[in-house]
């Protein structure tokens, strides 16, 4: 992978670091020789095939819309059936103009920058909704935060 950027920077004491989803990408080499221009390039590391949807990174929210009904005792466990569309959204916002029943998962990143206060809005038609974080990249590490 080649990283194009302006005043990167790596010497012998402070070496350049680049992860990619989490993972330490290999240094290959530096360029600096046109200023302020610079080039990182690393050997990224293999995605592990058990990843699915989930990495770190991922650009806007992974929404997936599902053309069945989760009741609330179900959505804690619940999944996509194989039918369900998946696509990609700027923005944790999302309304549905159809009639019917659907199930839909909102799933992105949230890395605070600093230790403070967040808030959450959760806001539905009425049907039932949930929140969880992860302490992780992952939703194996999932915990339940609110519900309507």
């Amino acid at each position: 992978m080649t990283i194009n950027g302006l005043y990167f920077y790596n010497d012998i004491n402070v070496p350049a670091q680049i992860q990619i989803g989490g993972n330490q990408c290999n240094f290959v080499s530096f360029d600096m020789t046109n200023l302020p221009v610079t080039k990182l390039v690393c050997q990224s590391p293999s995605i592990s095939t058990n990843a699915a949807n989930e990495y770190y990174g991922n650009r806007g929210m992974n929404l997936i819309r599902d053309n069945i009904f989760t009741s609330y005792a179900n959505m804690a466990t619940a999944t996509p059936s194989a039918n369900a569309v998946n696509s990609v959204i700027q923005n944790a916002t999302y309304t549905d103009t159809q009639s019917v029943d659907v199930t839909i998962w909102l799933k992105g990143y949230f890395s605070p920058q600093i230790d403070s206060s967040y808030e959450f809005d959760l806001i539905t038609n009425g049907d039932a909704a949930m929140v969880y974080l992860s302490t992780d990249a992952t939703s194996a590490n999932k915990v339940f935060i609110y519900f309507i």
